[in-house]
């Protein structure tokens, strides 16, 4: 917000108090999941996590008075004054929210001095304390579940017992067991896939090689596409940059980046390179997670985001949706590639930069028209209560 604030957006003139306000409760949130000893809580209330909760209690507590004090003036329900209009605080923080907090705040604070001074502990890595497994647990269980967000319980109980039995078969990562190989061989997910996952496969890279190549053939099968008067939406440099960030982590990763200085060097802009306009917001949301994507990659991911903007103002989501992509990637094209990487790595590399981008892209695609599915049946459901009712 303050970003968009700042380039003149006239809807966010007056979000000052938003941002801080979610500035403070993002300082909170980094206070409870501490999973680092340098991110973890201390008993010295000078440090800084320890500080931050005490003053997001004093916080808690001037938005409680407020609250009541409101309360009083206007009256609610059975203490509501004569000739006083009642006044709904739907915006305020509610009673059960409040005491929520207050008693989870407190008892992060009192559990570390109990550990500092009883047991000798130095600091408490809040993230162990909280309910984020148990959050991702449900997420791994929705996420199986294909485009149903919200499995019934019969489905809940079958996915459970799938993923039960999956966690006892396969050994965990690090451990010296190695599982049986039949048991292996079932859970190996290319075992399974069948042979339309590996031709869906070989269809990609040869699409992605058919454009590394600069194949003319596919511009012939597309001369009838117009490219120009597509109604696609605007490229966001900003919000590309911060996913060209990602991506820029990500690769330096894996091979052959991993083992390549010249590849590793190539995916993220060097340290010498002056920062541009685009990278304002980058450098806002990172915390040392992201890096700067070079120019060529930051020219190569514009590329592939216009053909997503683009497929996607002409046709809705379907089964082949990620091949349109690329094919419209290879008719769109007008001149070759620019590569990223050394002379001997630079065609895998760009190869995996682009399938990762676009299957990264896919996710969002999908999430996007789930939840658009999900509105449309909530207002059907909307629908057809307001007709039973009439």
């Amino acid at each position: 917000m303050e970003h968009y604030r700042a380039l003149g957006d006239e809807r966010l003139r007056d979000a000052e108090p938003t941002i801080e306000f979610i500035r403070r409760i993002n300082s909170v949130i980094d206070a409870m999941n501490g999973q680092v000893p340098w991110q973890g809580l201390q008993a010295d209330p000078s440090s800084h996590h320890h500080k931050v909760l005490l003053d997001f209690l004093d916080y808690l507590k001037t938005m409680n008075d407020i609250a009541i004090l409101k309360h009083e003036s206007v009256g609610t329900g059975k203490r509501k004054k004569k000739n006083k209009p009642h006044v709904s605080f739907e915006d305020e923080l509610t009673t059960a929210s409040y005491l929520g907090l207050v008693v989870t705040v407190n008892t992060a604070i009192s559990l570390v001095k109990y550990l500092s001074q009883d047991c000798g502990f130095k600091y408490l890595m809040t993230r162990r304390i909280n309910q984020d497994s148990l959050e991702h647990f449900f997420g791994h269980i929705r996420g199986a579940c294909g485009a149903n967000n919200h499995p019934d319980p019969l489905m809940f109980i079958n996915v459970y017992r799938l993923l039960m039995t999956y966690s006892l078969i396969k050994p965990p990562r690090g451990s010296n067991v190695t599982g049986s190989e039949m048991l292996q061989a079932l859970l190996d997910l290319k075992d399974l896939e069948g042979d339309r996952y590996k031709e869906n496969v070989e269809i990609l890279h040869k699409k992605i090689d058919d454009y590394l190549d600069g194949d003319v053939v596919a511009n012939e099968l597309f001369e009838d596409m117009d490219h120009q008067d597509a109604l696609m939406a605007p490229i966001d440099p900003y919000a590309l940059t911060v996913f060209g960030g990602y991506i820029s982590r990500k690769m330096r990763k894996v091979k052959p980046a991993k083992d390549c200085l010249t590849c590793s060097l190539e995916v993220c802009a060097a340290d010498s390179t002056p920062f541009e306009d685009r990278e304002t917001l980058l450098q806002m949301r990172s915390r040392g997670g992201l890096l700067r994507p070079s120019s060529k990659l930051y020219n190569l991911l514009t590329k592939l985001e216009e053909s997503v903007l683009r497929v996607s103002a002409k046709c809705s989501l379907h089964a082949s949706f990620l091949f349109t992509v690329l094919d419209d990637l290879l008719a769109s094209k007008e001149d070759s590639v620019a590569m990223i990487g050394c002379e001997q790595h630079q065609r895998g590399l760009t190869t995996a930069i682009i399938a990762h981008y676009l299957n990264c892209r896919m996710h969002f695609v999908c999430a996007e028209a789930d939840r658009a599915v999900q509105e449309s049946h909530r207002r059907n459901r909307d629908l057809a209560k307001r007709a039973r009712i009439n």
